[in-house]
């Protein structure tokens, strides 16, 4: 007889398989956007730096597919140098923030008491300061350039993690699998790593998927305000902020990042919508 928790995953494991329509549009939106961004460099069609003053502001045409900026460098190229860099932007600030916020709701849920109380306050103080101020105060004591930018966002973004995660892990450790653990003589850290942390994945992943576009929005946020990566580096926020002034002459120029940013933000949301209700199966369906 099957056990409660396998009924859950192969409950699980077929909710995984029946991904809706919408769901692989945007896993394939988000492989092919990856693929192009690490190589980015073989499929430029050219330097994303060069100048050509003579050829500056170009619409798009046969040679530059969607034009050329204020600097004649090539938009398209510059689009997907910044498609690299908010790759590096979403795996580092997102996997630092989540290896720092998964570890202390794992010791903050599994022992309670004074260590949970340190760490929630910690966290509630945090939570009570809006997210993008934080932000930008941190990286206006940092300094503005790419490694600043990761720490500022790391620094502000783990409390989200810590907070769901930790009601999770609270929730496991009260599980009998983990009592029988306890008394078989397991360490709490083989505890924790062997018994919770597989239980509490679903949660970090539907977290990331959260997270993720709102490290790509603050980002560009930030770069749009010349506290994150500066020029000549392309980036999607700064190469809004470059093209503002031309929106009207040559809106080429703030277009094609800004669908970029609304497209990764809104993949990453559907995707992470679609976890949820797998993981929660009480949840309302796509």
């Amino acid at each position: 007889m099957m056990t409660s928790n396998a009924v859950e995953a192969t409950g699980r494991r077929s909710r995984l398989a029946a991904m809706p329509w919408r769901v692989r549009v945007c896993v394939i939106f988000l492989v092919a956007l990856v693929v192009v961004a690490l190589f980015s460099l073989i499929v430029s069609p050219h330097d994303p730096n060069a100048q050509d003053l003579p050829g500056r502001l170009q619409g798009p045409g046969a040679e530059h597919w969607l034009g050329t900026d204020a600097l004649g460098r090539d938009v398209l190229s510059r689009v997907l140098a910044g498609a690299r860099v908010s790759l590096l932007i979403a795996l580092a600030a997102g996997g630092f923030g989540a290896l720092i916020g998964v570890t202390l709701a794992l010791v903050s849920g599994y022992f309670g008491g004074r260590t949970d109380s340190i760490v929630m306050g910690w966290v509630e103080a945090q939570t009570s300061l809006p997210f993008i101020v934080l932000a930008i105060t941190v990286a206006s004591i940092l300094g503005p350039n790419l490694r600043n930018l990761i720490i500022a966002l790391v620094v502000t973004g783990w409390v989200f993690y810590a907070r769901v995660v930790r009601a999770e892990v609270m929730s496991v450790t009260t599980r009998e699998y983990i009592a029988a653990a306890k008394v078989g003589g397991q360490t709490h850290g083989s505890i924790m790593l062997r018994e919770v942390l597989p239980n509490v994945a679903g949660a970090v992943a539907v977290i990331t998927t959260q997270e993720v576009p709102r490290l790509i929005l603050t980002a560009a946020a930030l770069s749009f305000l010349g506290l994150g990566v500066q020029p000549p580096t392309a980036d999607w926020g700064n190469m809004i902020a470059e093209g503002k002034s031309y929106v009207v002459v040559a809106p080429w120029l703030t277009l094609a990042p800004g669908l970029l940013i609304v497209g990764f933000a809104v993949a990453f949301s559907t995707i992470g919508d679609w976890l949820r209700d797998v993981f929660d199966p009480q949840s309302t369906a796509l």
